[in-house]
């Protein structure tokens, strides 16, 4: 049982990725960059976090194909929700 004053196991991962795409978007683009392509930059780093990472359960550990495609699609929607988000709050 978790602790109320402990985070779930979940959170210190998803602050891990969401570092990771500020990284690669903030590497690769300036302050003042089109929502376009700061969209474009956090979708696909979003998409490799969210449901790329997942394609290895059914490759190596046989885990049902249909699972791993419903996760691909629940990834695809949270990466567009993200790259949303990063284009919105984007420096300008």
């Amino acid at each position: 049982m978790v602790d109320a004053a402990e985070p779930h196991p979940l959170v210190p991962l998803c602050r891990g990725g969401r570092r990771v795409r500020r990284y690669v978007a903030g590497r690769a683009l300036p302050p003042g960059a089109e929502f376009g392509r700061v969209f474009r930059f956090a979708g696909v780093t979003a998409f490799v976090g969210y449901a790329v990472a997942l394609w290895q359960m059914s490759i190596w550990y046989r885990r049902a194909w249909s699972t791993t495609i419903k996760a691909t699609v629940d990834g695809a929607i949270y990466a567009l929700l993200t790259a949303g988000a990063f284009g919105w709050l984007w420096p300008r």
